[in-house]
């Protein structure tokens, strides 16, 4: 009876309070590394009471049912449900990992759950995105993103990245492939401006693109005010943003304050570079020609000479010519905030030291934040950000640095540039000009202002009806200047030059949307979302170039012989109305429709005014047919389809004047008849995309799959088309073309351990595939670039990034032909397809060890595929200085067949002429390079210090080291070909080499919070 006793008393006890409720309190932390955890939500389930932790991970919680349940949930962990079981203190541990109701944001700012959604998007975290210490928010997002294709220009700092999602839509050389930027609901530029920087004559340049790698605008960022960054990626997922965001969007979410205690945060890191791939030097042969060496003032920079003897001195120039760079980065913000007001203001400091000399860049940030609840219906919000960057850019491309340097000659220092009177020591006697000197005397120098906020108002009307309204405003004043002495190759022709240009840009949008969400029953809910946006977009190019320096030494664009001005202007205005209305049923199917009619004032009259729809659906099927199955914890099936369209840049519809190259010259005026004639008749490109998808969770939650299949069909594409010179013109803008691309995305994701011990692995893994299907009327093909040995070209029934070289002469059975000279001949009749730049696919994989407050983060990248022409190479296999050259001066036999049909027995030597000759390095083999890769992309350790170090003063203290393209294994003989040669913004692919190659960086970081 004594045993039986005590348990008939528990029971009474916990049968009364049962009936009662009591007040919880106790405390969360991660289960990592024990360390609390702010701002977690707490809810009794199945009711909206709850609260949220403190500074401390505390919670306490007021009548609270004793036989009902908590729910904890927060952002990066799992949801934990406990029985509360009349217990007075919950103190509970949180388990990092794969969350189902997930909130991403998508358009205009809007908040969805991710499960609704019948698109694909994927979420990169703040935490995620600083594993890398990039300070250009694109190149932090390589190798994390299915479906996303990032290049960087190189290592000079400040290099602009490039970034492509699902592919190429358009055609033309020109157009803009890259997605929308949008900053907490502000669309803001991710241009790449390359002004003008060119002599009237003297140069060979491509375009201005090619001569400084320049940066993209959303580099003004500062990755330390992020919070999140949720890619859109198909046409239903941008469906609201229009033709804006025709290529997909980039939607950030900065950090906001919250209510409770102002905390302030500080970070900063100091950071080492220098080159991570050269092209290996060969050291057999010294300089010379003929086998003889050259003395005098003959030019000197073949290493055609006689063998090297011992003590002959011998310099990795592709690796000497380089110092080691160094970054600092500074980052400070307050924020906090009452139960009606929260801010943020935040100020930062990146400096980078390049690792050519004389380059560097700057960048200063400030922002202001906050909201404020005006009353319980109306509450107002806004911020204002500031961003000056400076830049001193090293030249690239033709006459550049790099083209220099691909000259020189490995037996001579190339860093002794200076003569003892300050004049340039030139080896070459003036036929190049020496890389270092270009470096310490015509840099770009770049100094950018720019401005970008909003204002907002949030009215509700009622539980299910709201309005919100913001204007937004994002303007930019880049101020640039470059010098060119006569002494420089590129200013011979003029006696030298100074370019000043100003670019202004402005944008203007006003967005008003109403959004009303009502739930007609258990099962039967509807949101709908209607709205109007107004937009414009100014810019302004004001520049001057002035030609022969009058007085020697004296560098001022008034001390000039002849003087030339750039002026140029653009407006545009889109003005769109839309509407998107989802339908719920159940809690397991969401169906979606959204339209949107646009008017651009680039198109014609008649055509300016376009409809696009979108359709998607969301069937979870964990909460129907897979409900009570153990091995699914979660299960979505989706597919969308969607039309967006895509109007034409600014005059393209009509006869125009336009300033003429070198001209007002005296007084002669500087105006023509533009030689472009443009299409009254002109139709908006139109994007037809159909996507279907899967996301699902395995084995309570330990294996993670998400996978995408999506055709994109781009047709009425708006291009310039040659036409007759009788006309009086030479280009006609028409609608003609079609492109389509075909991919799958897959992102897998497991736990092999959890608990205080974690591993984390992420997959991601894409194959996008292009074809142009139909190109326009009597246009057989276009060339974006002829190097003059390989082109980028399409044809129609040929891709985006196809490229195309000399192949040798064949007989009909495609044997290769040999002379009785024994060797081959190049056709040069044609060029024939060879290979295509963009990758065959490409993937990253994600590793994440954490213990106890230490992590460990390594990012491995391939991409696969890929064909690629070193435009910096071809100088140095014809001047014998790489290792490629070095197998000289011995008997082979060329592959092929004589003209009588039988196999080549001819023995011939392979001698300097070999590499020097047209007519056997023009051939594909020594051009055309596999640039296929493998590369360990980040590697993070990091380690969070116990708050008992430091007590309450300080709430937390993370030190840590990061390294970024730590390792690279790849067949390509030059420099890391992932720098684009052609900069970001363009889509001339294929190309790499004469500019700073890509940089191996260490950095030290520190994170303190109060």
């Amino acid at each position: 009876m004594k045993f039986i006793l005590p348990f008939i008393l528990a029971f009474a006890l916990v049968t009364q309070l049962s009936g009662q409720n009591i007040n919880v309190s106790g405390k969360v932390v991660s289960s990592m590394d024990d360390e609390p955890l702010i701002g977690v939500n707490v809810v009794i389930k199945g009711t909206s009471i709850g609260t949220t932790t403190d500074l401390e991970g505390n919670y306490t919680l007021a009548n609270a049912p004793a036989n009902g349940t908590l729910e904890f949930s927060y952002v990066g962990f799992e949801k934990l449900e406990t029985a509360i079981n009349g217990q007075l203190i919950i103190n509970v541990s949180l388990d990092a990992g794969r969350t189902l109701d997930e909130v991403v944001v998508t358009s205009f700012g809007i908040a969805k759950e991710k499960k609704v959604l019948g698109y694909g998007s994927q979420k990169v975290t703040a935490e995620v995105l600083m594993q890398s210490s990039q300070p250009n928010v694109v190149n932090a997002l390589q190798g994390k993103v299915a479906g996303v294709t990032i290049n960087s220009a190189g290592g000079s700092p400040g290099a602009g990245a490039n970034i492509n999602i699902r592919g190429i839509n358009s055609i033309s050389g020109s157009n803009d492939n890259q997605p929308l930027f949008v900053v907490d609901g502000i669309i803001i530029s991710n241009a790449t401006n390359a002004g003008n920087v060119l002599p009237s004559v003297g140069t060979n340049a491509v375009n201005n693109n090619e001569q400084f790698m320049n940066t993209n605008r959303a580099a003004d960022i500062n990755n330390d005010d992020i919070e999140s960054i949720n890619i859109l990626k198909g046409a239903a997922a941008t469906a609201l943003y229009g033709q804006r965001a025709s290529n997909g969007a980039v939607i950030i979410t900065t950090k906001k304050g919250k209510a409770g205690k102002t905390a302030i945060n500080y970070s900063t890191s100091y950071g080492v570079q220098e080159v991570d791939k050269i092209p290996l030097v060969q050291d057999v042969y010294s300089h010379g020609i003929n086998g003889l060496a050259r003395t005098g003032s003959i030019p000197v920079f073949q290493q055609y000479g006689p063998p090297s003897l011992p003590g002959d001195p011998f310099y990795q120039h592709f690796r000497d010519f380089f110092r080691q760079g160094t970054t600092a980065n500074h980052s400070l913000s307050f924020s906090g905030g009452s139960d009606k007001t929260s801010f943020l203001t935040s100020a930062s400091f990146f400096n980078n030291e390049g690792i050519t000399y004389n380059t560097s860049f700057q960048r200063v940030t400030a922002k202001l934040s906050a909201t404020h609840q005006m009353s319980e219906k109306l509450s107002v919000g806004g911020q204002i950000n500031y961003a000056n960057s400076k830049g001193v850019n090293p030249a690239s491309g033709d006459k550049s640095i790099y083209s220099s340097l691909s000259y020189w000659s490995p037996s001579f220092d190339v860093n002794d540039y200076l003569k003892a009177d300050g004049t340039q020591k030139n080896i070459t006697a003036g036929t190049i000009d020496n890389p270092r000197y270009m470096a310490e005397t015509s840099p770009l120098n770049t100094d950018v202002n720019r401005v970008y906020g909003d204002m907002n108002l949030n009215y509700k009307f009622n539980s299910w009806l709201s309005a919100r309204y913001q204007v937004t405003a994002d303007y930019y004043n880049d101020r640039r200047s470059r010098i060119v002495p006569p002494d420089l190759d590129l200013g011979t022709q003029v006696r030298g030059f100074i370019t000043e240009e100003t670019i202004n840009s402005m944008e203007l949008n006003s967005n008003f949307i109403v959004t009303a969400n009502h739930k007609f029953n258990e099962d039967l809910g509807i949101n709908v979302t209607v709205g109007n946006t107004i937009t414009d977009i100014k810019g302004e190019n004001l520049g001057a170039r002035g030609e022969g320096f009058i007085a020697p030494g004296f560098y001022n664009i008034l001390n000039t012989s002849n003087a030339f001005i750039r002026k140029s202007n653009s407006l545009r205005r889109i003005v769109g109305v839309f509407a998107d209305a989802r339908i719920d049923y159940k809690d397991y199917l969401y169906l979606n429709f959204t339209g949107r009619n646009d008017w651009s004032s680039t198109l014609p009259a008649d055509n300016r005014s376009f409809f696009y729809p979108s359709a998607s659906v969301s069937y979870i099927v964990s909460n129907t047919l897979l409900k009570d199955n153990a091995f699914f914890s979660f299960m979505k099936l989706r597919g969308s389809v969607a039309q967006v369209g895509k109007d034409a840049s600014p005059y393209q519809i009509g006869t125009y004047f336009a300033p003429v190259p070198g001209f007002p010259f005296g007084t002669v005026g500087g105006f023509r008849r533009d030689l472009d004639i443009g299409n009254f008749n002109l139709l908006p490109e139109l994007t037809t995309e159909s996507e279907v998808g899967i996301e699902a969770n395995f084995l309570n939650n330990l294996i993670s799959l998400e996978a995408n299949y999506f055709v994109r069909n781009s047709k009425n594409q708006i291009i310039d088309v040659p036409i007759s010179n009788v006309t009086g013109f030479s280009r006609y803008t028409t609608n003609a073309g079609l492109i389509v691309n075909k991919g799958v995305e897959v992102l897998l994701g497991f736990s092999p351990l959890k608990g205080k011990f974690r591993w984390d692995i992420d997959i991601n893994w894409t194959r996008i595939r292009n074809t142009v299907v139909s190109m326009p009327e009597n246009l057989k093909e276009i060339t974006f670039y002829d190097q003059g040995r390989s082109a980028l070209r399409i044809v129609e029934g040929g891709s985006m990034g196809d490229m195309y070289g000399y192949d040798w002469r064949r007989n009909e059975k495609g044997e290769v032909l040999i002379g009785t000279n024994g060797l081959p001949t190049l056709d040069q009749s044609k060029y024939i397809k060879l290979g295509n730049a963009l990758p065959d696919w490409f993937g990253g994989l994600n590793n994440t060890f954490s213990y106890k407050g230490l992590t460990l983060n390594v990012l491995l990248e391939v991409r696969q595929g890929g064909d690629m022409v070193d435009l910096m190479e071809m100088n140095a296999l014809r001047n014998g200085t790489t290792l490629f050259t070095e197998d000289r001066n011995v008997m082979t036999i060329w592959k092929g067949v004589t003209a009588d049909g039988k196999a080549n027995t001819i023995p011939v030597i392979v001698d300097e002429n070999t590499y020097r000759a047209f007519g056997i390095n023009g051939h594909h083999s020594f051009n055309l390079q596999d640039a296929s890769w493998f590369r360990i992309r980040n590697i993070n350790l990091s380690y969070s210090l116990p708050k008992s170090l430091f007590g309450k003063a300080i709430s937390s203290a993370r030190v840590g080291i990061s390294a970024s393209n730590v390792f690279l294994s790849t067949p390509f003989r030059g420099y890391d070909p992932e720098a684009l040669a052609f900069g970001s913004g363009s889509n001339l692919v294929g190309f790499t080499g004469r500019n700073t190659p890509n940089t191996r960086n260490i950095n030290f970081n520190l994170n303190i919070g109060f």
